[in-house]
């Protein structure tokens, strides 16, 4: 326990004692801050310059720098016309796959109808077949080849890879630019890293789970 008090002015002689006042406090044990202030620099972990994976013509921006973007969010668009163009005729030629096989699925078992009734000959239903067969792998290199062409097509759309903020345009409307050439730059915003410098004489004061507190410079 500690006792502190305080007394007031000395009686003047022959008056009566004035008793002293007494306050009565707990003795704790804290720890003392010590605040440093130093100057440092807010850092991404993750800071990416975007770019398409097929060559072309910029032809529009979704957003701007600073905008916060999600992952699979629309930032650039390339001319996509050929590509187009490129994707409906193979979607043509994957129809007429698909027809070709209906129309040979149904001579096969028509002539397996007649085969019944001994009106048939094996050999030439097997050569049907054969060609049923030849239609079909067909087809399923059509179906390949469209998807491709399709996949090809929305890579004129370039989007956010991560959650972040658009950090620059490095390309304008307008501009050619190859598959590896960087179109927008986008940085991961959740955490940041500060990087400050500090003074040797403070490296033992520190340890992990140390907690800082950080403050934007705003001047």
């Amino acid at each position: 326990m500690l006792l502190t008090g305080w007394l007031g002015g000395l009686p003047a002689a022959g008056a009566q004692d004035v008793p002293a006042r007494v306050e009565v406090a707990s003795i704790t044990h804290a720890s003392m801050a010590q605040t440093v202030t130093l100057s440092g620099s807010l850092r991404s972990p993750q800071i990416s310059a975007i770019s398409a994976r097929v060559a072309g013509y910029v032809t529009g921006f979704a957003v701007e720098a600073g905008n916060r973007v999600l992952p699979g969010q629309l930032l650039l668009t390339l001319d996509d016309e050929i590509a187009g163009l490129e994707l409906r005729r193979r979607e043509a030629v994957l129809r007429e796959a698909e027809a070709l096989v209906a129309d040979q699925q149904r001579r096969v078992s028509e002539a397996a109808d007649l085969i019944a009734a001994n009106n048939f000959s094996r050999s030439e239903l097997a050569s049907l077949r054969a060609e049923l067969a030849a239609r079909r792998a067909r087809l399923a290199q059509c179906r390949v080849d469209t998807e491709i062409q399709r996949t090809r097509l929305g890579h004129h759309r370039v989007t956010a890879p991560f959650p972040g903020v658009v950090t620059e345009r490095m390309v304008e409307v307008g501009n050619q630019v190859s598959a590896d050439t960087p179109l927008i730059g986008v940085a991961r915003m959740d955490p940041l890293w500060a990087e400050v410098q500090l003074p040797q004489r403070y490296l033992d004061l520190l340890a992990v789970g140390t907690r800082v507190r950080v403050l934007p410079d705003y001047s």
